[in-house]
């Protein structure tokens, strides 16, 4: 019978000196890197994700339009300076009927019975189902611009320009209006969109009453139609370019080095929603935006 026997196992070698200073040295060229390059990484990659989220916004309101069969889309919020670093998502809603209406000639004056504008939803008039900005139309008369609103009444921007009556066959059509229980969406710090070089118009003009005096906002509207096609004033452009870019915290409209740009462009006939790059190498940034073909980031 043999014996069984022991397989020795050598040992493994340590690593040299001179192995352990290449490491070191290689590891301390990568963190010196990261220090020099990092920043610049982090930077674009910021204004990157909020083309992204721009983007992934506009799909999700015209995929709402097209599903629910109801215009849908964005608001762009305009800050103080001028630029957008925010939007929130808005819908139009059907005319507004219901009860009887007294108008007079002459008078910018309308009373309301059997009806309630508030809707009874309280004090918070952004809330009710009649708003400053809505059109109010009785019979077959012009539309007349409503400039406040109570709950039994209504103030028009111009006097009434049709005959004094008394009738329920009216309607109010009412304009797009942030969606009820949705949050308002942020760009990341330090990103906007540059409204001083994006193509979009016409601006929305909103008259806040709940401040005294009541404040002037301008902002724009995106809404798709049921079709995916965008509606309105804006939607006969063509093509609606919105530049997002990196901006400098204490001058946001300098363009002088806007960093990394995106151009969100949204083909206003078909909806299509694409991202493209600012063309850097000739007369026209805008050049790569007039391919229909899709694009992304």
């Amino acid at each position: 019978m043999s014996m069984p026997h022991h397989h020795r196992v050598g040992r493994r070698p340590g690593f040299t000196l001179i192995e352990l200073l290449v490491v070191i040295s290689i590891i301390s060229f990568i963190a010196a890197l990261l220090v020099l390059i990092g920043p610049a990484f982090l930077k674009s990659e910021k204004s990157s994700r909020g083309a992204q989220t721009l983007q992934g916004v506009l799909f999700i309101a015209k995929q709402q339009a097209l599903r629910d069969r109801n215009p849908y889309g964005i608001r762009l919020l305009r800050d103080p300076d001028g630029q957008v670093r925010s939007f929130q998502y808005i819908q139009q809603p059907g005319d507004f009927t219901g009860g009887k209406v007294s108008v007079t000639s002459g008078s910018q004056t309308v009373g309301f019975t059997n009806i309630d504008l508030s809707g009874g939803l309280g004090t918070d008039q952004t809330l009710w189902p009649v708003q400053p900005g809505d059109y109010l139309q009785v019979n077959t008369d012009p539309y007349h611009k409503i400039a406040a609103v109570s709950p039994n009444g209504l103030t028009l921007t111009n006097a009434y320009s049709g005959g004094t009556t008394s009738t329920d066959q009216y309607r109010i059509a009412r304009g797009p209006r942030p969606v009820a229980g949705e949050d308002t969406i942020f760009l990341p710090d330090d990103v906007i969109i540059d409204l001083n070089l994006s193509l979009i118009n016409p601006e929305v003009v909103v008259t806040d009453p709940t401040t005294t005096p009541p404040t002037t906002i301008r902002n724009y509207d995106i809404l798709f139609a049921t079709s995916g096609a965008v509606m309105g004033a804006a939607g006969q452009s063509g093509r609606i370019v919105l530049w997002v870019r990196e901006a400098d915290p204490n001058n946001p409209s300098a363009t002088t080095a806007p960093g990394d740009q995106t151009l969100i462009t949204i083909f206003t006939r078909t909806g299509q929603i694409g991202a493209y790059p600012v063309d850097t190498s000739g007369p026209n940034p805008y050049s790569f935006t007039l391919d229909p073909r899709p694009g992304g980031l």
